[in-house]
């Protein structure tokens, strides 16, 4: 067995976010993107964050200095 099958099949933090097929909001972690650190990004959730950021620079932008 190799040692990730063995991690994969114990309790561990790993083997837990392994299992996991749907992100906290509930969408399919099948279209999930892997950040450079391994981690696996739900794509809806992530551009959904980004329209947020954008749209809150625009904001800031857009208002007169004080």
């Amino acid at each position: 067995m190799t040692p990730r099958a063995n991690i994969l099949r114990g309790t561990g933090v790993a083997a837990r976010n392994a299992a996991k097929t749907h992100c906290n909001a509930g969408h399919p972690l099948s279209e999930a993107r892997i950040d450079p650190d391994g981690a696996r990004v739900c794509r809806i959730c992530d551009l959904a964050a980004t329209h947020r950021y954008r749209a809150r620079k625009r904001a800031e932008r857009a208002a007169p200095a004080p």
